[in-house]
């Protein structure tokens, strides 16, 4: 072999080495790089098992970890094991360490766990429907309600729906948002009555039963008896008619609505004892007597009379029915025009005087007269002209006058009065009038009398 033929030779086997060690060191190379992929992939697959998503519950603690298809959880302080879900205030992020110390719990996957692929951790029951609907899910508790004598309507609510009613149920089902949930007791009172319902919140396990207590006692109500009455003033004015009358009771803190209605006028009326009196309204006023308080909340007219509605309210915080008398007056302008003078009368005659009180109104002209009546006595009349808001008015009264006999009937001969006329002014006043009259007595003893 020639020289040249071993230095070719020999430069083929350097390059060829050359070439391996490069092959080698491109192989290290990619597994470097592909490792941490692979150790992914395998811690993957070692806490998750690939099969899905689990839920994990921070109770009493910092940490969770899923391992092998089992959920688990750690204290504030685990092990380092791989991978841990860590809680922050904020949000929830994966960490690729764990703290040093040793776990609270951990499961340790059993035999079956490590050659057996696992299930993943089911999902939370969910709950699509609202109301008494239930939603779909299978976890229950039983609900038994006692005490529920008056119909007081209770409530008790899941996260996941609620039951309701008005007496007593034993051992009702009632659906829950999961393995475990919270109650909530709700009740509503009937009338007359204070109810309550215990307890107010249960936490409770699926599966289990619990019982909810109502209780009702009756309430008390104390007020204010009101007697409630209407007045005219001056007296003999007309008095209002009020709505209600008569005495009515007031639960403590409320209050009454009261109607008052009254004439806007009395006409001239009454004669008598030669007397006319007639009124026209002011205003309305009230006296209440006792606690509480009362005001004048509108009024208006209508149709000659007047109203004025009213509010009683009741004091607040009684331990104790009290009394009170509310009088709604009607404040009325009376006017009056009257003859006085003697009843009876001799054969000299007498004196008469008509007054009156107009207080908005002026006398202008007094007419008087007198007659004899049909049974031997006389009537003595008096018409009083007076102004008033620009119009003129008339009032006449009469008053009835017997002449004296000593046993006997009287017979008139003749009567008259002066003067006849006189004129007068102002808002009150009087004038007077001469009565002259010649009568005889008849004594039907001795005759029939005319």
């Amino acid at each position: 072999m020639s020289s040249r033929t071993r230095r070719t030779r020999g430069i083929s086997s350097v390059f060829t080495a050359v070439i391996m060690a490069l092959a080698i060191v491109a192989v290290i190379a990619a597994i470097a790089v592909s490792w941490p992929m692979i150790k992914s992939t395998y811690d993957k697959n070692y806490w998750s098992g690939s099969m899905g998503l689990y839920t994990l519950k921070f109770t009493n603690s910092t940490y969770a970890y899923a391992q092998n298809g089992i959920g688990g959880q750690v204290g504030a302080n685990p092990t380092p094991i791989g991978y841990c879900i860590a809680l922050s205030p904020s949000t929830t992020y994966a960490i690729s360490t764990c703290p040093s110390t040793a776990p609270s719990y951990q499961s340790s996957p059993s035999p079956q766990q490590s050659s057996l692929p696992l299930s993943p951790s089911p999902p939370p029951p969910s709950n699509n429907g609202g109301g008494n609907s239930g939603g779909n899910n299978n976890y229950y508790v039983y609900v038994t309600v006692t005490g529920d004598i008056y119909k007081a309507g209770w409530e008790i609510i899941s996260s996941a729906t609620s039951i309701s009613g008005t007496n007593n149920v034993n051992n009702q089902q009632l659906p829950i948002g999961g393995r475990t949930d919270t109650l909530i007791a709700q009740i509503s009172s009937p009338s007359g009555y204070a109810c309550s319902i215990s307890p107010s919140s249960e936490q409770v396990m699926a599966g289990n039963s619990y019982t909810f207590v109502v209780s009702c006692q009756p309430i008390t109500y104390y007020g204010c008896l009101l007697t409630i009455k209407g007045q005219g003033s001056p007296s003999g004015a007309p008095s209002p008619s009020v709505n209600p009358s008569g005495t009515v009771f007031i639960p403590s803190g409320q209050s009454q609505d009261i109607t008052a209605t009254a004439p806007l006028a009395v006409s001239p009326h009454g004669v008598s004892n030669g007397k006319v009196v007639w009124y026209n309204f002011i205003s309305w006023s009230d006296k209440l007597n006792g606690q509480g308080t009362a005001n004048l909340v509108g009024m208006w007219t209508s149709n000659g009379s007047t109203y004025s509605t009213w509010q009683y309210e009741c004091p607040s915080g009684l331990v104790g029915n009290i009394t009170a008398i509310l009088t709604i007056i009607a404040n009325y302008r009376g006017s009056y025009v009257e003859i006085s003078g003697p009843s009876t009368v001799r054969i000299l005659g007498a004196q008469y005087t008509l007054t009156w009180n107009i207080p908005s109104g002026n006398a202008t002209q007094v007419q008087w007269s007198a007659s004899a009546t049909q049974y031997g006595g006389v009537a003595i009349t008096a018409t009083l002209t007076y102004t008033e808001n620009g119009s003129t008015y008339q009032v006449t009264v009469s008053k009835g006058v017997t002449p004296y006999c000593l046993g006997g009937v009287p017979v008139v001969e003749s009567v008259s009065i002066s003067p006849t006329s006189q004129p007068v002014s102002g808002s009150s006043g009087s004038a007077t009038a001469s009565l002259t009259i010649d009568y005889w007595c008849c004594n039907p003893m001795y005759g029939r009398c005319p």
